[in-house]
């Protein structure tokens, strides 16, 4: 999968999300913003993994397992800390915040390893 399709599919996904959130009338008894921040941040940090990950495919195999590994221990510990700081800070909003963040984490992480796969695919049958 390319980086255009790529950032075509995520992006549209999250947007279908985000009008989810705001168009729906269950939404409104929760705070739409911690929501939006949760799932903006998740597509955020899957779009730089993505990128650093895309950008090492066509260089060793080593060099593009170190830049996916350290990319999604990066995205992992980036989410933990927010989760950690809204939970502290934020207590109100500290429950749609957490399942809104690691729903789209997973969501985001599965076509994110699904666009890699495909790309090495590609490679592996040349």
């Amino acid at each position: 999968m390319t980086p255009l399709r790529f950032s075509i599919v995520l992006t549209a996904i999250a947007l279908a999300a985000g009008i989810a959130i705001f168009a729906l009338p269950f939404w409104a008894n929760y705070s739409q913003t911690a929501i939006f921040g949760a799932t903006l941040l998740s597509y955020v940090s899957t779009m730089a993994v993505f990128f650093i990950s895309y950008s090492t495919l066509n260089k060793s195999f080593r060099q593009f397992m170190y830049a996916v590994l350290g990319a999604m221990m990066g995205k992992m510990f980036a989410g933990i800390i927010s989760v950690l700081v809204v939970a502290v800070m934020y207590k109100e909003v500290k429950k749609e915040y957490v399942f809104a963040y690691f729903f789209s984490y997973f969501l985001f992480t599965a076509i994110e390893v699904y666009g890699l796969m495909r790309n090495l695919r590609q490679i592996s049958g040349k």
